[in-house]
């Protein structure tokens, strides 16, 4: 069964064939001249918690929104080429500490 975003939900579990699972650490790595993204967001990590899709006949499984948690700054959705994956991976609701090269 296909997710109905037309309801407001967002997918809070895995999906299979989505293109990064739940509690994935990531890195976003969104565009600055992009005016559609919230550049708060932009160079931080955070953690895959949920999936929407918006137009699951075109989207379901392989491309949908992934929301992403940031501590401190919240939640927003991101495209997938959006997003790169760290090697660890940690449970939702630990902290995520980044050290500056």
């Amino acid at each position: 069964m296909l997710p109905d975003p037309s309801n407001g939900l967002v997918v809070r579990r895995n999906i299979k064939g989505a293109p990064l699972q739940l509690d994935t650490r990531v890195l976003i790595t969104t565009r600055v001249d992009d005016d559609t993204a919230d550049q708060r967001f932009s160079e931080r990590v955070g953690v895959v918690t949920g999936y929407v899709y918006d137009c699951p006949a075109e989207q379901y499984p392989h491309r949908p929104l992934v929301l992403v948690s940031v501590e401190g700054l919240g939640e927003e959705l991101f495209f997938p080429e959006e997003l790169r994956v760290l090697a660890n991976r940690r449970r939702a609701g630990v902290p995520v500490s980044v050290t500056s090269a």
